[in-house]
C-alpha cells in the first residue's frame, strides 16, 4: 500500500493517523560512524564576501538565537496536505489540531529535550520552548555562541553602518545533525523589509468621500475598491468577515487612533478598540510601524466585520519573524487568515532559514490557516541590486503561502469622484515575480506554470501601483501609499469573508483551489498587459492565464467568494 493510499483510507481519529505513520518508515537510520562535529550548511550570507570586515564582534554582545528543528514523518504530512484539498478524500478540509500536529509530525520530545540540554551545556540560556517543538529560543553572548557553534562572529560595514554576522557555518555534535535544521540570530545583516512606499500629503479637503482627494492628488479609498472589485453584493448579503480573525505578522505596532482616522476619512464606521488585539512574541515594543498600520487599515477595510490581531515582533530580524510565525500557528490556531507584507530576496538570506520557516507554514496549512504575503516591489530584481539575475521574495515563495503581486487599477467615476466599478488593470512594473531558487514546484502548479521544476511567484495580484495610490493614515499624518503591501492584506480581507461564508472552519492553503479556479478565470480579472522588468533585470510579461507578474490576476470578490 502506498503512502498516499494509506492516508486516503484513514478515518478521522488519532489512532488512524498513528497507524498510517506506523506503516511508513520515514526516518532513515543514522550512520553508525560519524565525526564528533558536523557542519550545518547554508547558514552564511551570500553578501559577506562583498563586504568589508572590520574585526571581531563585541564579545559581550548578547545574541538571541532561534534553533529550528526538523519535521518528523514528513512524507505522511505531505500526503495529508494533498488529501485535505481533494474533495473525494475523507481528509478533505479535515484540519489537524496543534496537539495532533505535535504528536505526529513534530520532533519527538526526546529529541527536543536533547537539543535543550545541549544548548544549556554550552552556557546558553533557553528562553522559550514551544508546544510544536519546531523551534527553541535561546540567548547567549557572542563569546559563548562562538564557542558553542565553532563560528567567528565578525563586524561588517554596509551602507555606512556596522553589522555583525557569522563567517562560517555552525558546527554541531553529530547526534544532533538530524534534529537541528537551522540556527538563526547569528547576524543582523539579513532583515525583512516592508513592501511599502508612502509620500505624506496634507489633510483631505473633505471627509466621507469614498474617492479621496488629498490636496491635488486623488487616492483610492476602501469604498472605491469595494466598488471596483465587487465587494458590495457580499456586504449586502451579510458577508463582511463577521466572526473571523485576521492575523498580521509584522514588526512594530499600531495605534487605534490612526485606524479610526482612516475610517473617518474613508466614510467607514468607527471600529471599537475591542476589535483589535496585540501580541508580542519577542517582547513588547511601542515603536510604531507604517507597514503594520497600513496592513491593519486595509485588511480591516475589506473585511469590516473581522477582528484584527497584530502579532508584532520587536524588530525585523529573520529570527524575530520566525518566532512571530511560530506564535501564530501554535497560539492562534483558530485564526484562519494571516497576512504579512514583509519579505526578503531569497539570495539575501540563508536557505536553511527559509526551509525552517517553511516547516512552520506547513503546520499552518495542515491546521487550516490561509497565509498571504506580498511578492515584493522591485519587479524581477527582487534584491534591488540592478543586476541581470532574476530573484523572488520570501516568504511569498513558500509553496504554502499565497504570494500576492501588484497591478495598476483603472476605475470609472461618477460626478462626485467615487469609483463606480472595474475599469481594467495592467501589471505594475514593481510586482515581484519569477522562479524560486529554493523550493520545488508544488503540485498545484504542475502543468500550469512554466516548466521550470520550481515554485513560481506570484499566485495572484491586486492593485498596488503608485498612481493614484491608496490612503494611509500613520502617526496622525495622511499619506499616499503603494506597494504589494497593499495587495496582500486586501486578499486576506476577502478570505475572511470566504471563511465566513463557508462556516468559519478555514480553507487551508488557498492555492490549490485558486489554481483550479484560475484555469477557467472563475472569479478572476485576468491581467494580460504589462511586465515587471526593472532596469537591467529583464522581467516577465503578463499574458492570458497564469504569468509571473500577476499570477492569475486580481479578484472579482463576489464571484470568487461564491465559487471558492
Amino acid at each position: 500500500m502506498t503512502l498516499r493510499i494509506a492516508c486516503e483510507k484513514q478515518v478521522y481519529g488519532l489512532s488512524a493517523i498513528v497507524l498510517a505513520i506506523a506503516l511508513v518508515a520515514v526516518w532513515a537510520p543514522r550512520a553508525e560512524a560519524q565525526p564528533d562535529l558536523v557542519t550545518l550548511p547554508h547558514h552564511t550570507l551570500p553578501a559577506l564576501p562583498r563586504l568589508a570586515a572590520e574585526g571581531r564582534a563585541d564579545r559581550s554582545r548578547v545574541l538571541d538565537l532561534v534553533v529550528g528543528l526538523s519535521l518528523r514523518n514528513e512524507p505522511t504530512l505531505d500526503a495529508i496536505l494533498d488529501a485535505q484539498h481533494d474533495p473525494s478524500s475523507p481528509w478533505f478540509h479535515r484540519w489537524l489540531t496543534p496537539n495532533e500536529f505535535a504528536a505526529w509530525f513534530a520532533p519527538t520530545a526526546q529529541d527536543h529535550d536533547q537539543v535543550v540540554r545541549w544548548l544549556r551545556s554550552r552556557g546558553l540560556t533557553v528562553t522559550q520552548t514551544w508546544p510544536n517543538r519546531l523551534i527553541v529560543n535561546a540567548r547567549g553572548s557572542v563569546a559563548r555562541v562562538e564557542a558553542a557553534l565553532g563560528v567567528s562572529i565578525n563586524r561588517y560595514r554596509r551602507g555606512g553602518r556596522i553589522y555583525h554576522a557569522n563567517a562560517q557555518d555552525p558546527k554541531l555534535p553529530a547526534e544532533l545533525a538530524g534534529i537541528i535544521s537551522s540556527i538563526q540570530g547569528l547576524d543582523d545583516l539579513s532583515q525583512l523589509t516592508p513592501r511599502l512606499s508612502a509620500t505624506p500629503h496634507i489633510a483631505p479637503t473633505s471627509e466621507g468621500s469614498p474617492h479621496l482627494k488629498l490636496g491635488s492628488t486623488t487616492l483610492f479609498g476602501p469604498k472605491d475598491l469595494h466598488a471596483a472589485y465587487n465587494f458590495n453584493p457580499l456586504f449586502n448579503a451579510g458577508f463582511n468577515g463577521a466572526g473571523q480573525k485576521i492575523a498580521i505578522a509584522t514588526a512594530y505596532t499600531f495605534n487605534v487612533s490612526d485606524i479610526n482616522r482612516f475610517e473617518q476619512i474613508s466614510g467607514l464606521p468607527k471600529s471599537p478598540t475591542t476589535r483589535f488585539q496585540w501580541y508580542f512574541p519577542t517582547g513588547s515594543t511601542r515603536q510604531l510601524g507604517d507597514e503594520t498600520t497600513l496592513d491593519v487599515e486595509w485588511a480591516g477595510a475589506m473585511a469590516p466585520g473581522a477582528a484584527i490581531q497584530g502579532v508584532i515582533g520587536k524588530n525585523a530580524l529573520l529570527s524575530t519573524f520566525t518566532t512571530v510565525y511560530n506564535y501564530i500557528v501554535t497560539r492562534l490556531p483558530s485564526t484562519r487568515v494571516v497576512s504579512t507584507s514583509w519579505g526578503l530576496c531569497e539570495t539575501q538570506m540563508p536557505s536553511a532559514v527559509m526551509r525552517s520557516d517553511n516547516n512552520i507554514f506547513k503546520q499552518a496549512a495542515v491546521q487550516g490557516q490561509s497565509w498571504f504575503a506580498a511578492s515584493g516591489d522591485n519587479g524581477a530584481d527582487d534584491c534591488g541590486n540592478s543586476g541581470t539575475t532574476r530573484e523572488v521574495d520570501f516568504p511569498a515563495s513558500s509553496p504554502f503561502i499565497t504570494g500576492v503581486g501588484g497591478t495598476a487599477l483603472a476605475t470609472p467615476f461618477d460626478s462626485t469622484g467615487a469609483a463606480t466599478g472595474y475599469g481594467g488593470e495592467t501589471a505594475w512594473s514593481g510586482s515581484g515575480g519569477g522562479t524560486s531558487l529554493v523550493f520545488g514546484k508544488p503540485g498545484y502548479q504542475t502543468g500550469v506554470t512554466p516548466n521550470d521544476a520550481k515554485r513560481d511567484v506570484p499566485d495572484v495580484s491586486l492593485e498596488a501601483g503608485p498612481s493614484p495610490g491608496n490612503l494611509l493614515v500613520y502617526n496622525g499624518t495622511t499619506y499616499r501609499a503603494w506597494g504589494t503591501s497593499l495587495a496582500a492584506p486586501q486578499w486576506a480581507g476577502l478570505f475572511a469573508i470566504i471563511n465566513q461564508r463557508k462556516g468559519g472552519t478555514g480553507v487551508g492553503n488557498a492555492n490549490s483551489r485558486l489554481y483550479s479556479l484560475g484555469l477557467t478565470a472563475n472569479g478572476f480579472h485576468d491581467v494580460t498587459a504589462g511586465n515587471n522588468t526593472n532596469g537591467a533585470t529583464a522581467g516577465f510579461t503578463a499574458g492570458t492565464g497564469y504569468d509571473q507578474v500577476t499570477g492569475w490576476g486580481s479578484y472579482n470578490a463576489y464571484q470568487l467568494a461564491i465559487s471558492y
